[in-house]
């Protein structure tokens, strides 16, 4: 079977939340979105209130995104497996931790931005997040971190990315013993 393509005007479908765009958009279970739709923050995270894409499995965003929409987001999508967040936006710490609160289906999460990735937010993932299989994160400086380094004990099936693509996992697993 070959794959579907639809064609919505994303900002129509925000502000008219009964009509035939916004009836196609409840039924999409993988999306991107590119920087190039003229939307903000808000009007992105209007997408996603009162579960309006519940059914999505996998979100790709590379737009302006901050802790307020990203919260709608990840609230309005709990099927969600696959979650990458290209762009840099206006995410700290908070919307982080609303991911991995939030989030307990992900088994892959992408965020290569320079985001301010603390220890204490990612020390919830072997708890909140058991499925997670992919993890992208700008961690070039953490290789050797033990909170890594206990991320592998506690999700064995994990794979930890730096900026650049590359495994850290096989460096960590040394360690692991």
């Amino acid at each position: 079977m070959g794959s579907q393509s639809r064609t919505c005007n994303v900002a129509e479908s925000a502000s008219e939340r009964h009509g035939p765009c916004a009836q196609e958009l409840r039924t999409l279970r993988r999306l991107k979105l590119r920087a190039s739709l003229q939307l903000t923050a808000s009007g992105l995270g209007s997408l996603f209130r009162e579960g309006s894409l519940g059914r999505l499995i996998s979100l790709e965003l590379d737009m302006e995104l901050d802790d307020q929409a990203l919260a709608l987001l990840v609230k309005g999508c709990p099927l969600l497996q696959v979650l990458s967040l290209y762009s840099y936006g206006d995410i700290t710490e908070v919307g982080l931790a609303t991911i991995v609160n939030n989030c307990p289906n992900l088994e892959s999460l992408v965020l290569p931005g320079p985001y301010e990735v603390q220890r204490l937010c990612l020390a919830g993932l072997v708890v909140s997040m058991p499925k997670l299989r992919h993890l992208h994160l700008d961690l070039i400086e953490m290789v050797d971190d033990p909170l890594l380094e206990s991320l592998t004990r506690g999700l064995p099936h994990l794979r930890v990315y730096n900026s650049h693509g590359q495994l850290l996992m096989s460096v960590l697993c040394q360690t692991c013993g």
